[in-house]
């Protein structure tokens, strides 16, 4: 098992890239492609205020607490990048968020690839990633989006620590990382690290 690090006080979500085109190397595959827009059926697309936002501060066995409430919240159709269909990022008032969704950021706080607004969404992100010898090690967020009610979304996330094989080139011997296998290395019995929680309802349409 992992050591774990003290999560109180960190920052919402602290990865840089969400993505799961990142890799091992770095960020490469990180951000916008420039194509055209994911074809995603949605309602949820929209600005959202955040009313409540918790957190576990000594891993996933931990009641939830009460964290600093983040103001504001979008939720926009992503450009078709590395399989995204929507994106979620923290705003500061209507207009932001509006600019925002249209500006589509390269980084982002949340990127989910696969659902729908009945059954939920399922989305991952990389907080860190680096190789150990012939193993990769990761930190992912596993988020899943769901509507407890109407013009109410809940975003729920477990972040994880995996760990496993590394893809090593043979003529270099350097080990390669790349997200789309941690994720696929994620189990049930993975260490938790943390749980988080947010809530925000419907203030505006994009």
């Amino acid at each position: 098992m992992f050591n774990k690090r003290n999560l109180v006080g960190r920052s919402l979500f602290v990865a840089t890239c969400l993505t799961v085109g990142c890799t091992g190397s770095g960020m490469a595959g990180c951000g916008s492609s420039g194509t055209p827009e994911a074809n995603v059926e949605t309602e949820l697309a929209g600005v959202y205020t955040v009313s409540e936002y918790r957190f576990t501060e000594n891993g996933c066995e931990d009641e939830l607490t009460d964290g600093e409430i983040p103001g504001f919240f979008v939720v926009y159709p992503a450009d078709a990048i590395d399989d995204a269909l929507l994106l979620g990022q923290f705003c500061f008032g209507v207009e932001n968020c509006q600019q925002t969704a249209e500006q589509k950021p390269p980084n982002v706080n949340y990127s989910f690839f696969q659902g729908s607004d009945q059954n939920g969404w399922n989305g991952w992100g990389v907080v860190s990633q680096g190789a150990v010898g012939e193993m990769c090690q990761f930190e992912i967020q596993a988020h899943e989006m769901t509507t407890p009610s109407d013009g109410v979304i809940r975003i729920d996330t477990r972040q994880v620590e995996t760990l496993f094989e590394a893809s090593i080139n043979t003529e270099t011997n350097e080990a390669t990382c790349n997200a789309r296998d941690g994720i696929a290395s994620i189990r049930g019995d993975s260490p938790c690290q943390a749980l988080f929680e947010l809530v925000g309802a419907r203030e505006a349409n994009l």
